[in-house]
């Protein structure tokens, strides 16, 4: 598909399937067994002065919310693949030896 040839329904689709994906992140959080995420108090000088009274900066949070979704999202498409990785690697549209080192770095068996 050439540039000229991305139309206004394709930028609804894709708006639409963005939104879709928003929904399906709120949705994979209401029914997560973690606890809310919440942001550790301060310790030591490190926000002197804030009022709010968080230790995380914003990379920090991003890179704890991605962590937790990366495990959610293995232990889903494991779950629905029966275990199997080679299956579920296509279903993630990942290399079968990079699904072998999120699930090594994440700590979950296999």
């Amino acid at each position: 598909m050439t540039s000229r040839d991305y139309t206004a329904r394709d930028e609804a689709l894709h708006v639409s399937s963005s939104f879709s994906s928003v929904e399906a992140l709120h949705e994979l959080d209401a029914d997560s067994h973690d606890p809310p995420m919440t942001m550790p108090p301060v310790s030591g000088e490190r926000l002197a002065g804030s009022s709010q009274g968080h230790a995380e900066t914003f990379k920090e949070a991003k890179e704890a919310i991605l962590e937790r979704w990366e495990r959610e999202y293995l232990r889903t498409v494991l779950e629905r693949t029966e275990g199997n990785m080679t299956l579920a690697a296509k279903h993630a549209g990942i290399a079968r030896a990079h699904l072998y080192r999120l699930v090594k770095k994440h700590g979950m068996v296999r």
